[in-house]
């Protein structure tokens, strides 16, 4: 069988030859069911490598293209001239031509004739193009040619791509071993980005040196099931067959459970509850349920996983991935009636609250109390406290708070079966096993639903003091929060830069808002907080650090706010620019982790690369290295988002940084996580989540790639 198996791939593979140090060692071959690869120099496919290379069956197809020049010792020369030198390849008894008159450089896509099919005499299936040049973050050049076919194992329908490309270039992935149609297995190699599968055959034959998913070379051609984009490989995302769907069966029970009131087919709320706040992503869920307590969540999900309905878990839906909506007909489980704040401890700092409440109805609670909320968001008004910690959200302060996951000391968490789960603790120190609750943040509702927290409040401060400075290079931007760590020290709780794009949006799009330096049009600008409880010191400091600051050239012109209106009007600028995005129409919102090093160069690169196609705008909370990069377009269009995926995320790899810095991954990156995780761990959080989600209805289709998800 494995034999048999490698032999008919065996007609695909090409001939190995040596151009210089670039070798040819194997063929890529995609199909709509997966990605198989051949060795082109192992010993059961010697017999085959004769007929790679036959006669010309027709004239080329395409446009003729001069070749350009080559620079001497590119790859395109080197090629050209070792072809040249290939001596033609005997073929049932006739000569092939020279593959230097096969292969043509220098023509991008250009189809030129191949060799006719063994299996299907006189008949030309193979159609070979050349991938002549690509330039990705890495600026390397590749040189290759695909050509396409259709092999009788696969069944109608299923169209077939090979690819090669020199084995210095790509990836290098050591596939698994796991069985799956057509013997198909998912590259695993933690290098490889690619998610493509490979095949298990080729694994076991042996000998083989290594395997290339070439990651960098993603046309449509490569994914024509793919949607969304065409840059990350996204699976096409079909509703899962074992998932039940809604009827009125359902409807009576959750009806007899939660009460009329909190059963929702209204066309105008199923609409709202259906689109996500960026308007990108639109499912059809058929019902919207609010229930009250715990146990009536717990119910519900007991019915929804006897019956295998899918369930989405909605807070505010103020999500940016498409994390918050159906992607088909789930549920919509909206926590919105949840409500209450439960306890405070006033000594300790510590709060007890249903997962419906907002975040800014909390900290309107706390401030009665001398005390605030130790995350805050432009949303602060609609989102809630149960989507915070499930998108593990981060904030403004998170330079002087730290990590939710150090904010948040319990969390009372429904399962998919509707066990509940009392974590609960109100301690600071807990030192028992694992801690089991920090899987349910960042989670996305994937795992369960939280449906209570506890969380450490911050003492509200009582001397706050911003500075607005304009900066005329990023350079004194970096320069600036090295002096504002060292001068302002324990006092720092926010440093967020805009550029000037920033600025000019909020201008257009936000009511009562004022340039705050009229005077000084410059390229950044720089909105920096101090929190204490001393407003002599705290000021001093804070005048002290402005004025040297001044001194040593690092900004151009500045103001520090006198009184907190104008404080909160210089805030209302840096909270506005979401809104401004929003207003502005279409646009592609990216939420990154960057070292600070290289914080804002990317936006520089994505300006070159679209420039006339999308307004490239950039700005975050530089204090924790948070990017929110953003794309304005006239409409959604997927030739844009072809120059922005797969390039902003490998550029974002190539740094070790993380493609989601606080928005989450729901159903926009979830193929994107390879970027910034390990297979192999992804492959755990896959385990994971069967083993508390084994049927899969909570939230289906998000965080994790298909292949690591227990889908069907």
């Amino acid at each position: 069988m494995l034999r048999s198996t490698c032999r008919s791939l065996a007609p695909c593979v090409l001939q190995r030859l040596e151009c210089g140090r670039h070798r040819w060692r194997n063929l890529a071959i995609i199909s709509n069911r997966g990605f198989v690869e051949a060795a082109s120099h192992h010993p059961l496919l010697a017999d085959h490598r004769q007929r790679l290379v036959g006669p010309s069956v027709g004239p080329a197809v395409g446009p003729a293209v001069e070749p350009a020049v080559e620079p001497a010792g590119s790859i395109s020369e080197m090629l050209r001239q070792r072809f040249a030198e290939v001596p033609p390849v005997e073929r049932d008894g006739s000569l092939s031509e020279p593959l230097s008159e096969v292969l043509p450089l220098r023509q991008s896509h250009h189809t030129f004739p191949h060799v006719q099919h063994p299996l299907k005499p006189k008949t030309n299936p193979f159609n070979l193009r050349l991938i002549d040049r690509y330039e990705g973050p890495r600026r390397r050049h590749f040189c290759g040619w695909i050509s396409s076919f259709n092999p009788p194992q696969l069944g109608e329908g299923d169209s077939v791509q090979s690819l090669c490309l020199p084995s210095e270039f790509g990836h290098v992935c050591r596939p698994t071993c796991v069985s799956r149609s057509l013997g198909l297995d998912w590259c695993a190699d933690s290098r490889c980005r690619c998610s493509f599968p490979v095949s298990r055959h080729c694994n076991q034959l042996g000998s083989i040196p290594s395997y290339h998913c070439v990651t960098h070379v993603r046309s449509r051609e490569f994914s024509s099931r793919s949607t969304e984009t065409t840059g990350v490989r996204k699976e096409e995302i079909i509703r899962d067959a074992s998932f039940a769907r809604l009827d009125a069966d359902d409807l009576e029970f959750f009806t007899r459970t939660i009460g009329s009131a909190g059963v929702i087919t209204d066309k105008a709320v199923l609409d709202l509850a259906n689109t996500d706040w960026m308007r990108r992503y639109k499912g059809s869920g058929q019902v919207v349920l609010r229930p009250r307590t715990t146990d009536e969540v717990s119910m519900i999900l007991k019915h929804c996983h006897a019956r295998r309905l899918p369930v989405v878990p909605q807070g505010g839906n103020t999500g940016m991935v498409g994390g918050s909506v159906p992607v088909f007909d789930e549920v919509i489980l909206n926590l919105g009636s949840m409500d209450r704040v439960l306890s405070f401890d006033e000594v300790g700092g510590i709060l007890t609250c249903e997962a419906g409440c907002t975040l800014g109805d909390v900290d309107a609670f706390l401030e009665e109390k001398g005390h605030t909320m130790p995350w805050d968001f432009g949303s602060r008004k609609t989102c809630q406290i149960g989507g915070n910690v499930s998108t593990n959200a981060g904030g403004i302060h998170f330079l002087r708070y730290g990590s939710l996951r150090a904010l948040v000391l319990g969390l009372e968490v429904v399962l998919a079966d509707g066990t509940v789960l009392d974590m609960m603790s109100e301690v600071r120190k807990d030192n028992t096993g694992y801690d089991v609750k920090q899987l349910f943040i960042g989670a996305e509702g994937t795992l369960g639903v939280i449906t209570k927290a506890a969380i450490l409040a911050a003492r509200r401060p009582s001397s706050v003091h911003v500075a607005f400075l304009a900066c005329n290079s990023f350079e004194d931007v970096k320069r600036t929060f090295s002096a504002a760590r060292k001068e302002l020290g324990e006092i720092l709780s926010a440093y967020e830069v805009l550029d000037r794009q920033s600025i000019d949006l909020v201008l257009k799009h936000i009511e009562d808002t004022s340039d705050p330096l009229p005077d000084s049009r410059q390229p950044f600008y720089i909105l920096i907080e101090t929190s204490g409880s001393n407003k002599e010191h705290d000021r001093s400091k804070m005048k002290a650090f402005v004025d040297n600051s001044k001194r040593s050239g690092l900004f151009v012109d500045g103001l520090l706010a006198q009184d907190e209106e104008q404080m909160a009007a210089l805030w209302h600028i840096r909270k506005g620019v979401g809104h401004a995005l929003q207003r502005a129409g279409a646009h592609y919102k990216y939420d990154l982790s960057i070292p600070m090093i290289h914080f804002y160069e990317l936006v520089d690169e994505m300006r070159a690369r679209l420039k006339g196609e999308a307004d490239v705008i950039g700005f975050g909370h530089l204090g924790d290295g948070n990017l929110h990069l953003n794309f304005v377009v006239p409409k959604y269009d997927e030739r844009v988002v072809s120059k922005i995926e797969p390039y902003v995320f490998e550029w974002i790899a190539a740094r070790r940084g993380s493609v989601s810095a606080e928005h989450g991954l729901g159903r926009m990156k979830a193929d994107a996580i390879t970027y910034s995780k390990p297979e192999n761990v992804v492959k755990l959080m896959g385990s994971v989540k069967t083993l508390f989600d084994p049927k899969g209805i909570l939230n289906p289709y998000k965080v994790l790639p298909k292949w690591a998800r227990n889908d069907t």
